[in-house]
């Protein structure tokens, strides 16, 4: 169940977001009324607007035929979109099977997108310097009284009592799945995460066919959720009632069943969830990087840092954009590029750069500067500054890139290199 606090009003009424252009959802008997109505549905609005995008994208992948989880990510996305965001990448869709195309775009505008957008909506006061209250809490019941993620999970599970279509009801169980393993939920309220699942989760193996469970049940384990014994419960009771199945499949279910109870998973049963439901092996498996620290390497991301400084140096924003990541190219034009470095420059000179460190992971290299500039303010004499600058590079194609926006970096994984 969802706890009381998490509860908003209106939560199926549609209707628009917030503020003073919000249209008005019908004559609501008196003014009073009405002011209550929009400020307890406000909130709760977008949270089930979102919950309609993520339906959209079950209802259109089950006309396909196709079930949402690990492998779908691996066969259909992964690659597909850009690294920093949701967008569909131009250069791998040419060619690309119009359905599988279809189906990117389907994942970007209504799973991926709505979600990163709202969540952006909704955490940007914290990034301020004059941050409201709840940003800095460490009360979690103030976060979640703040942002009222409930009204989002309602919807999916009403949605999930509500279709007759089996498959549909597995890939909105899947979306829930998906969401609850979140970076954005990490923090959240360990119980409200529970109830949702809980929930969810109950409703869905009412009417659930064999093999949608095993997919649900295997997504939530690699989900690494914790135990939650109501949902552990739930997969016992529909093993203890589901017939007609095949005896392997049933022993396969209970594999599933107990591991969610916090048991092991044979490797047998874990290689054949795996070949079913995915995620790809090799997804898996993490690799050997490259190996980018010999002298030739780096003298060449060296060369490639200087050439950027000149170009900074110069003024000559539109040859940085020709120094910058071949992804995120792909995700931001030129013009934007050029007036952002124009903006981060303004009454700003730069004047010279001593490279202070270089440690390098595979194919990605972390490159620190001591920058020196100089501000030109009206009100006073101009002043020499100097900061310290990190600057991500990425080796592709033969040659280093600026990726402009930082990766996931670990600078226990990384190699420090000597700088030539």
């Amino acid at each position: 169940t969802i706890a009381p606090d998490e509860k908003g009003g209106g939560l199926r009424d549609g209707g628009s977001s917030q503020g003073p252009n919000a249209p008005l959802r019908g004559f609501a008997g008196s003014f009073l009324v009405l002011v209550l109505s929009c400020l307890l549905g406000a909130r709760s609005d977008k949270w089930v607007r979102l919950a309609q995008h993520d339906l959209i994208f079950a209802k259109e992948l089950s006309s396909d035929g196709v079930r949402f989880g690990p492998k779908f990510m691996d066969e259909v996305i992964v690659g597909r979109v850009l690294a920093f965001g949701c967008n569909p990448r131009p250069s791998r869709l040419a060619g690309l099977d119009p359905v599988l195309t279809r189906q990117v775009h389907l994942y970007s505008d209504h799973h991926c997108n709505p979600w990163s957008e709202l969540w952006a909506n909704e955490l940007w006061p914290c990034e301020g310097r004059s941050a409201p209250r709840w940003c800095k809490s460490e009360d979690p019941q103030i976060i979640v009284s703040h942002l009222k993620v409930g009204p989002y999970y309602e919807t999916l599970t009403t949605a999930i009592t509500t279709t007759d279509d089996g498959l549909v009801r597995s890939n909105i169980m899947a979306v829930i799945v998906d969401r609850l393993r979140d970076k954005m939920l990490r923090d959240y309220p360990r119980e409200a995460i529970d109830g949702w699942l809980g929930s969810a989760t109950s409703a869905f193996l009412e009417r659930a066919r064999i093999e949608d469970a095993l997919a649900i049940g295997w997504m939530i384990r690699l989900g690494q959720l914790g135990d939650n014994p109501s949902v552990s419960a739930s997969f016992q009771t529909y093993l203890n009632r589901v017939q007609n199945v095949k005896a392997e499949e049933k022993n396969l279910l209970n594999e599933v069943t107990q591991a969610l109870g916090g048991q092991s998973m044979s490797a047998e049963a874990k290689s054949q969830l795996v070949m079913r439901f995915g995620p790809n092996p090799a997804q898996q498996s993490s690799p050997s990087p490259p190996d980018r620290t010999d002298m030739a390497d780096i003298a060449l991301l060296v060369n490639r840092v200087g050439a950027y400084y000149g170009v900074i140096n110069r003024r000559e924003f539109d040859k940085a954009w020709d120094l910058a990541w071949l992804d995120y190219r792909e995700e931001v034009d030129r013009d934007s590029y050029v007036r952002t470095m124009e903006s981060i420059w303004h009454r700003r000179r730069f004047v010279t750069y001593i490279l202070q460190d270089i440690s390098i992971h595979g194919d990605t290299a972390r490159v620190t500067a001591e920058v020196h500039q100089q501000t030109d303010k009206v009100w006073s004499r101009n002043q020499e500054l100097v900061r310290q600058d990190i600057e991500f590079w990425i080796f592709e194609k033969g040659n280093w890139f600026n990726m402009v926006k930082w990766p996931d970096w670990k600078d226990s994984q990384a190699v420090p290199v000597p700088i030539p």
